[in-house]
C-alpha cells in the first residue's frame, strides 16, 4: 500500500524581501518625536535651572541688601581713636556681611551697579584692614627702636586717626604729657617708613568711604525698586 505525500510546491505567502515602504517614514517620525522629546526636557532642566539660580539670588540679595543697608545707616556717636590696627566697628560689621561667598557668583552671574558697587566696598575695605595692620607694626617699630615717652603709641594712633584737640584732652588729661608726646610724634610722623604708611592708610581710607557712600546708595535705590515692583494690596 503506498501512501501519498502531497508536497506543497507553491511560493510561500510571505513577502520577500520585505516591504520597506512604511519603514522609512516610521523611522523619521521616531527621529523627530525623539529629538521633541530631548529638547523638552533640556527646556524643562533649563528652565528649572534659572529658577534655582534666582531664587539663589533673591535669597543671597536678602542676605546682603537689607542688613548691609542697616548697617550702614546705623551712626556712629562716639568714633574711637585707638587701636589703629582694626576696621571701626561699622566697618567690621560691613566686613562680615559682604564676605558672603557668593557675592562673587552673584557678580559674575548678574552684574549690576549694585553687585559692583558691593565688592567694590568689600576690596576698599580689605585694603584699608591691610594697610592699618601695617601702619600699625611700623609704629610699634618706631617705637621700639626710638621711642622715649611710654603713651607714645596711643598718642600716635589718636593723632593718625585724626583725634580733635578735645579728644586729646580727654585721652591725655595732663597738659605738659601732651606737649611731650607731641614732640614725639612729631619725629615719629617724619620717619620715612611711617610717613610711606600713613599716607597708604590714608588714601586706602578715603578710597573706602567713597566706596561706602556708593554702596549706600545702590542698596538704597534696590529696596526702592524691589518696593515699587511689589504688588500692593488691594490693586
Amino acid at each position: 500500500m503506498k501512501s501519498s505525500i502531497n508536497v506543497n510546491l507553491e511560493p510561500s505567502s510571505s513577502a520577500f524581501p520585505p516591504d520597506w515602504s512604511t519603514m522609512i517614514p516610521d523611522l523619521i517620525v521616531a527621529l523627530v518625536t525623539g529629538v521633541a522629546v530631548g529638547l523638552a526636557i533640556l527646556i524643562a532642566e533649563r528652565m528649572s535651572a534659572i529658577k534655582a539660580e534666582k531664587r539663589k539670588l533673591e535669597q543671597l540679595g536678602t542676605r546682603l541688601v537689607h542688613p548691609l543697608l542697616l548697617v550702614l545707616q546705623r551712626p556712629e556717636y562716639f568714633p574711637r581713636f585707638d587701636k589703629i590696627g582694626e576696621l571701626q566697628k561699622k566697618q567690621r560689621e560691613a566686613m562680615k556681611i559682604l564676605e558672603d561667598p557668593d557675592l562673587d557668583d552673584w557678580h559674575e552671574t548678574s552684574p549690576s551697579s549694585l553687585t559692583k558697587a558691593l565688592v567694590k566696598y568689600r576690596n576698599a575695605l580689605r585694603d584699608q584692614r591691610h594697610d592699618r595692620e601695617d601702619l600699625a607694626q611700623t609704629i610699634k617699630d618706631w617705637d621700639r627702636v626710638h621711642g622715649k615717652e611710654p603713651n607714645i603709641l596711643e598718642y600716635a594712633e589718636a593723632r593718625l586717626l585724626d583725634a580733635n584737640e578735645q579728644a586729646l584732652r580727654d585721652l591725655f588729661p595732663d597738659k605738659a604729657e601732651r606737649v611731650r608726646l607731641e614732640t614725639e610724634f612729631g619725629k615719629l610722623r617724619e620717619h620715612g617708613h611711617v610717613k610711606s604708611h600713613a599716607r597708604a592708610f590714608r588714601g586706602a581710607r578715603a578710597r573706602s568711604e567713597r566706596a561706602q557712600g556708593d554702596a549706600h546708595e545702590e542698596l538704597v535705590a534696590q529696596i526702592k525698586a524691589t518696593h515699587a515692583a511689589t504688588p500692593r494690596a488691594g490693586r
